[in-house]
């Protein structure tokens, strides 16, 4: 479920006034009006949250900091403080019965509670003694037109949290910059032991910062958002990240079963940030500081996004912690593994599209932010090969795997989920693609081949578990990491390959073909003789050709980061890189055509999803029924010049 919502201030009333009026807090400099600030929600958007449901889920009030003025003071000059913490409560059925309460939230006559006062702060400066909530009662607020803007800001945690002290919340309304002016967040349990009780994390929500400019008619336009006296938008965030792992395997002729999941030197004390962790059910873990959301204490630190970064991002909280967290730092992200470590074998999803989750429902495990990680993801893992028609069995032990740190910085808001793909190229058993999705505020994948070397893959407008792999336009980034390092890719060490596999006799009578595109086969087809210069050709026993193109120059190029408008949240990440263009084009096939027997085509099942079909060759096309495509299979190659010049090989489906 989306965790942002919006919150809508609207208009409540209009009422005439003269021009020696006073609204707001202070005299008017250019008064022409009065209305009262009130809160709703009013924005018509299905995907996300409004009325009852995000009341709900923001415990049924925020709290709101709102000042006027000159939004570059390091603080609110006398009077221009509006709302200093204000609680805004929400009561179904309510709007309209007052002139401050259009959508239901009303503010005005609210007194607080002994507790209330003491855990709601703000503090002018960083030397000062922070000053606690007023319990006097809330009082009416009016847009003020002679203000050249107004800045807010607001928070919202579990009722329950504030009033037994579990949440302590500090506005803080000094800072070197703008931005800076955010809160301070003190998380505590409360009770004795053992059954303490811990803060509800998934219950914390931050709004970005919203300035709300004068303009050149304030006030006027009623149904304009973010105009004085119109609609005032705040979005909230919630503050957790959540994550989840899967399996697949895409090796022909057998199935996988008794995987384990330990640290890449498990003789070892752990000394990353972020580590597989041994587990006796074989459930994926990971070492990872901080993150158990459920019994979680410590500060955290919100600002804001600056003016510096991507315009989509510019005011969005960001949370970081000031202090270290106090709970374990063993996540166990579910158990659904331990199916897999036993003696019948069971068959995982062959897809990335329907992987085997570590929670058999596929859910996800809420986890704190790690916005600042810098260490990569190390893995090791055993797990053996089951031929149900022979009965064999192979076992493969100690191959490790290891994710850059770049794509580990867990974000509020986001989700993200790491699939492992077991595959059959002999240069390394076992390769693992992590794929972190943006659920909330994008769509954001990595995929990442893992041996040593490490393979990781990247696209924003793509999504692997509903695509099964990548989309025609995608900008495909490739960063390869040895040993916690990312090598410098060039044209020395790197290439890039297409790959078809087409049927040269469809007229007989075998229609499948006895070799598929893998990492294996393409390692195998490139050892052959080149057919032509930057070409390789190998044909099956059932005359099925596969064809390696080098397309490296003119396609592969070394841009030394990911660009800001590919990058997950807007923001550029410098890393050592390659990156190519994936392109993939759909042909309707004319109406009252027959197609070829045994020809690839597609199936257009939704707007951009295309689902293959092997032709029988008795089917009438009808209009746009069926359509022809240049699917395309790229094929990374890297050179470890470091170690004998060895290769590695990652098979990238675009469709």
């Amino acid at each position: 479920m989306k965790k942002y919502y919006l919150l809508a201030t609207a208009l409540a009333a209009m009422v005439s006034c003269t021009s020696d009026d006073y609204v707001g807090d202070n005299n008017l400099q250019e008064a022409n009006g009065q209305a009262a600030i009130s809160f709703g929600f009013d924005v018509p958007n299905v995907t996300r949250a409004s009325g009852a449901t995000a009341a709900n889920a923001l415990g049924n009030r925020f709290i709101v900091y709102g000042e006027k003025g000159d939004e570059t003071a390091e603080a609110p000059t006398s009077g221009n403080l509006v709302f200093p913490n204000y609680q805004v409560n929400y009561a179904a059925n309510t709007e309209n019965t007052t002139t401050s309460n259009s959508k239901n939230w009303e503010y005005v006559g609210y007194t607080h509670t002994a507790n209330y006062v003491s855990n709601i702060t703000r503090k002018a400066s960083s030397s000062a003694t922070a000053e606690t909530a007023s319990d006097a009662e809330q009082t009416i607020k009016y847009w003020d037109y002679g203000a050249n803007n107004y800045i807010f800001t607001a928070v919202s945690a579990l009722d329950a949290d504030i009033e037994d002290g579990r949440v302590k919340i500090q506005k803080n309304e000094y800072g070197d910059d703008k931005y800076k002016k955010g809160y301070t967040i003190k998380l505590e349990k409360s009770g004795t032991g053992p059954q303490y009780t811990y803060p509800t994390l998934n219950k914390l929500f931050f709004s970005d910062r919203l300035v709300i400019p004068k303009g050149e008619n304030p006030g006027h336009d009623r149904t304009a958002q973010n105009a004085y006296g119109g609609n005032v938008t705040l979005t909230f965030r919630n503050l957790v990240s959540q994550i989840r792992a899967g399996v697949y395997e895409t090796i022909p002729g057998y199935d996988v079963y008794s995987i384990k999941f330990y640290v890449n030197n498990a003789e070892e004390t752990p000394s990353q940030s972020l580590e597989a962790k041994v587990d006796e059910t074989s459930a994926f873990g990971a070492v990872c500081p901080n993150v158990k959301v459920s019994e979680y204490e410590g500060e955290l630190t919100v600002t804001y996004y600056t003016n510096t970064d991507e315009s989509s991002i510019e005011n969005q909280p960001k949370v970081t912690e000031s202090s270290t967290g106090k709970q374990s730092n063993n996540l166990i992200l579910g158990t659904n593994f331990s199916t897999l470590n036993n003696t019948t074998p069971t068959i995982l999803g062959q897809f990335a599209s329907s992987p085997t989750w570590d929670k058999s429902d596929g859910s996800y495990t809420e986890v704190l932010p790690q916005i600042n990680n810098s260490s990569t993801l190390k893995l090791k893992v055993d797990y053996k090969l089951w031929n149900s028609v022979s009965g064999e069995t192979i076992e493969v032990n100690g191959t490790t795997a290891e994710v850059p740190a770049e794509y580990l910085k867990w974000k509020p808001n986001y989700k993200y989920t790491y699939l492992f793909k077991i595959t059959d190229d002999k240069l390394y058993p076992i390769t693992f693609d992590a794929v972190q999705i943006t659920a909330e505020d994008g769509n954001v994948e990595y995929i990442t081949t893992v041996t040593e070397p490490s393979i990781t893959t990247y696209a924003k407008s793509s999504n692997v578990t509903a695509d099964n792999e990548y989309k025609p336009g995608s900008n495909i980034y490739i960063v390869v990491n040895k040993g916690g390092s990312n090598e410098t890719l060039s044209a020395s060490n790197a290439k890039l390959y297409t790959v078809t596999l087409v049927d040269t006799e469809p007229s007989d009578a075998i229609t499948t073909p006895n070799q598929t595109i893998t990492e294996a086969s393409v390692a195998n087809a490139l050892k052959t003789t080149e057919t032509s210069t930057g070409v390789w050709e190998v044909t099956d026993a059932n005359k099925w050709k596969m064809t390696v193109t080098d397309v490296t120059t003119g396609t592969l190029s070394y841009p030394g980061s990911i660009a800001a408008t590919d990058a997950p949240d807007g923001n550029a990440i410098t890393i050592d890189c390659a990156k190519f263009s994936a392109t993939t084009t759909y042909t309707a096939v004319a109406g009252s055509s027959t197609l070829t027997a045994k020809k690839r085509y597609y199936t257009k099942e939704g707007e951009e999803n295309y689902v293959e079909y092997i032709a029988t060759g008795t089917e009438t096309v009808t209009a746009d029924t069926y359509y022809t495509a240049n699917l395309k299979y790229y094929v990374f190659e890297f050179t470890d010049t470091a170690d004998g010049d060895k290769k590695y090989y990652k098979v990238i489906k675009v469709q």
